[in-house]
């Protein structure tokens, strides 16, 4: 019986342990892409600063407020990693 409590500790932490990890990488994981790495995506391409990350059919719905003072929409498709 003391077996078993123990198992289903180790197994309850190790679950827990990866939703907190789902969480601290971005949220939305979608297909490998998150919204973190679909908005440094979107802030390397234009060079501006990320206002919103959106989820999209195919991927993220990134807005930039450029360094020009655009509102831009960038959408980052998911590569499928």
């Amino acid at each position: 019986m003391k077996r078993l409590t123990v198992l289903l500790l180790v197994v309850t932490l190790t679950l827990l342990g990866q939703v907190v990890e789902a969480r601290r990488d971005g949220g939305n994981n979608r297909g490998g892409l998150t919204e973190r790495q679909a908005a440094e995506a979107a802030q390397r391409q234009t060079g501006g600063q990320v206002l919103s990350v959106k989820p999209a059919s195919n991927g993220y719905r990134v807005r930039v407020l450029t360094r020009d003072g655009e509102v831009r929409e960038i959408v980052v498709p998911d590569s499928g990693r």
